[in-house]
């Protein structure tokens, strides 16, 4: 199964996308290699980016005093990955996430935007996304509406719903 249909089958349950929406939404997204032990994120980074695992393996863990690793979690083939604590409040990661093989993920740069600079960027019919879109992107939705020029941190489908706010 290629890339795009692995994205697809994972954000299906959330927002059906067209095939030119999905291709524009694939997009963004750069390819990114990891060898084994290779660090996607490093404790103390802010985690500014998302990942979808096309193929491997991640461990997401914690040092503790001792130099011991503690396993929080794992990201699978299909998976997406990240740490939203960090991602979302722009503070250093607690975690650290390794490839425990070869891996190949799909990493969007998540970013700190400004609505009318976003204006167009996709065409994207909110329609579909209103009712099936999850409470963090109705969220967006709303406040972004109420305050035009807030500034936001999003991710892949957040980003989707502010370039395509229709006024």
């Amino acid at each position: 199964m290629d890339i795009i249909q692995k994205i697809k089958n994972s954000i299906d349950p959330i927002v059906s996308l067209s095939d030119n929406e999905l291709l524009t939404f694939c997009n963004v997204f750069e390819s990114k290699r990891l060898k084994k032990n290779e660090f996607f994120l490093i404790e103390e980074q802010i985690c500014n980016f998302v990942g979808f695992v096309n193929f491997g393996v991640l461990v997401c863990f914690k040092i503790i005093d001792n130099g011991d690793e503690i396993t929080t979690d794992f990201a699978f083939e299909g998976n997406w990955v990240n740490n939203n604590q960090s991602r979302l409040s722009n503070a250093p990661s607690t975690i650290n996430i390794r490839a425990i093989e070869e891996i190949e993920i799909m990493k969007w740069q998540t970013v700190f935007v400004r609505k009318r600079s976003l204006d167009n960027l996709f065409k994207v019919d909110l329609s579909k996304l209103i009712d099936s879109a999850s409470q963090t992107a109705k969220t967006c939705f709303i406040s972004q509406n109420a305050e035009f020029t807030k500034y936001f941190f999003v991710s892949p489908f957040e980003y989707l719903l502010l370039c395509n706010t229709k006024y």
